[in-house]
Formats: structure tokens, C-alpha cells, sequence
């Protein structure tokens, strides 16, 4: 697939949304936001640093002027394959979103297909919690976060209950979760 093919890649991030996040409850939020039409996907073929900083920038303020629930996932499918330095952009990203003065207002979640919590082994399943099919910066509105967390009963069960979920999943269901290959889970 060619990054210039944002409608497939666009596509194939919508998939993992609904088989991985929402198809496995990783996120309890997530299927009402892709219900009521407030997540957009935005991609940005760009792996030049400064272009992909300025076209995010801009998704800053499109967010700010969108409804209090809308959520852009901002889609990265070339030049940001080393972890390494996709998180290098994630803190210019974030220094950038405070730069602009949109702390307080605007935070972003982070995704990547080599994702790796920096206190995990690289075959931790816990790891796939925030594995995607390309690298992502996920744009959230902290009110509606906020709203969410107050409205859900335990917030702050979600991570274990996902490590648990996904460390009960063996290596060729996790590889499935990336990839979309259908594996049978029986």
C-alpha cells in the first residue's frame, strides 16, 4: 500500500478502531464517539518533521473549533516507523500543543505498530494495548475526557483489565490485532 492511498490507510485504521479497540473493549468510550460520528481520521503522508508539525498543528485548531466530543486520530504512515523516532516527534508534538496554548484543552494519546511501554519487554502483550496498524497521534479534547472518566465506574481498571485480556491472547491473535488477519480465537 502506497501512502499516497490515504482512503485504504484511513480504512484500515477505521478496522483496527472497531475489531481492536471497540471489538475488544479496549476503550470503553470509543464506540460511542465512532457512533455518533465525532472521531475523524486524518492522514498525513508527509515524513518531513516540520510539514507533519505544522499539518498537526492545524488539526489542533480544527479540533478546538469542533463539537465538545470530536476527536481526530492523526494518522502517520511514513517516515515515523522507528519507535524511536516517532516518540522523538510525540515530544516535539507535545511541546508543540503547549507552544500553541492548547494545554489544558487538547492531549494526545499515543499509537504505534512498535509500541513499547518503556517499563515492558518488546513481546510484553501488554504492549499491543497501544498497537496500531501505522504510527497515530490520537487529538482528544480534555473536557470530554474528563466527562468520560466521571461517567464511567472504574477508570482506573481499564489498563489491567486490558493487560489481562491481551496477555490471555496468544502470539498469533496479538500479531492479528495489527495486521487483521482473522485468526480464529477458539
Amino acid at each position: 500500500m502506497h501512502s499516497n492511498d490515504t482512503n485504504a490507510i484511513e480504512s484500515r485504521t477505521l478496522d483496527w478502531v472497531q475489531r481492536v479497540v471497540i471489538g475488544l473493549n479496549l476503550c470503553p468510550f470509543a464506540q460511542a464517539v465512532v457512533k455518533s460520528g465525532d472521531l475523524s481520521v486524518v492522514t498525513e503522508t508527509s515524513s518531513d518533521v516540520e510539514t507533519v508539525l505544522m499539518s498537526l498543528a492545524h488539526q489542533f485548531y480544527s479540533l478546538q473549533a469542533a463539537s465538545k466530543q470530536a476527536t481526530i486520530m492523526f494518522v502517520l504512515p511514513d517516515g515515523f516507523e522507528s519507535f524511536d523516532d516517532y516518540l522523538d516527534l510525540v515530544d516535539l508534538a507535545n511541546a508543540l500543543l503547549v507552544d500553541l496554548g492548547f494545554e489544558g484543552h487538547l492531549q494526545m494519546a499515543t499509537f504505534h505498530p512498535h509500541y513499547q511501554f518503556s517499563d515492558s519487554e518488546v513481546d510484553d502483550a501488554a504492549n499491543c494495548t497501544n498497537r496500531s496498524p501505522y504510527p497515530v497521534l490520537h487529538l482528544l479534547q480534555e473536557s470530554a475526557v474528563e466527562q468520560a472518566v466521571q461517567m464511567h465506574p472504574d477508570t482506573a481498571g481499564i489498563p489491567q483489565r486490558n493487560i489481562d485480556r491481551l496477555r490471555a491472547m496468544d502470539a498469533a491473535q496479538l500479531e492479528s490485532l495489527v495486521s487483521g488477519e482473522v485468526i480464529n480465537h477458539e
